[in-house]
C-alpha cells in the first residue's frame, strides 16, 4: 500500500503558476464584477439568516473560548463562512475541473479576502491587550508575510479580494450594530 502525501492548497496554487497580464485583465473585466455583485447580493439577501447564524456562532465561540465574542469577531466569522468558504469551494471545483485560470483567480481572491479579515482580528487582539505593544509589530509582520503577494499570485486578484472583504465587513458590522440581536449568551 502506497502512502499518499498531503499537499497544501498553497502548494497547489504555487504549482499553477502566475497568470499572464492578459489573463488577469480578462478575469478582472469579465469575471470579477460578477463575483463582487453575487457576493454583495448574497450577503444582502441573506442578512437575516447570516445574523441568525451569528447567534449559533456566538454560542459556539463562547463555549470553546469561555468569553462572549466581540461584534468584530462575529462579523469576520460570518463572512468567512458566507463568502470565503465559497471562494475556496470555487477554487477546489475549478481545480477538480483542471481549470487553471479560475483556480488561480479564486485562490488569490480568497487570499486577499482572508488577509483583510485576519488583519481585523489581529488588530482586535492588540487592542484588547492580548498582544503586547512590542509584539504587535512582530505579529503584524508575520501576518503580512503570510498574505504578501507571492511571486505566483496576481496582486490584482489579492487586492480585489481584500477590497471585497473590507466592503462587506463594513456593511455587516453596521447591520449587526443596527439590529438588536438577542443571542442568548451571557458571560459567566
Amino acid at each position: 500500500m502506497r502512502a499518499e502525501r498531503l499537499i497544501s492548497a498553497e502548494t497547489i496554487r504555487e504549482r499553477l503558476g502566475k497568470p499572464s497580464q492578459e489573463e488577469i485583465g480578462d478575469m478582472m473585466q469579465d469575471v470579477h464584477p460578477g463575483l463582487v455583485k453575487s457576493s454583495i447580493e448574497f450577503v444582502f439577501e441573506n442578512v437575516q439568516q447570516l445574523l441568525e447564524s451569528s447567534s449559533g456562532l456566538k454560542r459556539a465561540i463562547y463555549q470553546s473560548e469561555g468569553v462572549v465574542p466581540s461584534r468584530r469577531k462575529l462579523c469576520v466569522n460570518v463572512l468567512l463562512c458566507a463568502i470565503s468558504a465559497g471562494l475556496r469551494s470555487s477554487f477546489l471545483d475549478a481545480l477538480n475541473g483542471d481549470d487553471k485560470i479560475f483556480s488561480r483567480f479564486y485562490f488569490d481572491m480568497d487570499t486577499g479576502f482572508r488577509g483583510v479579515l485576519g488583519s481585523i482580528l489581529q488588530t482586535e487582539s492588540w487592542m484588547k491587550g492580548d498582544i503586547e505593544g512590542e509584539d504587535i509589530e512582530a505579529v503584524a509582520r508575520e501576518h503580512m508575510d503570510s498574505i504578501k503577494n507571492h511571486s505566483y499570485e496576481a496582486p490584482e486578484y489579492v487586492n480585489a479580494g481584500g477590497k471585497l472583504a473590507s466592503d462587506l465587513y463594513k456593511w455587516v458590522y453596521e447591520v449587526t450594530g443596527a439590529q438588536a440581536i438577542s443571542l442568548g449568551v451571557t458571560a459567566a
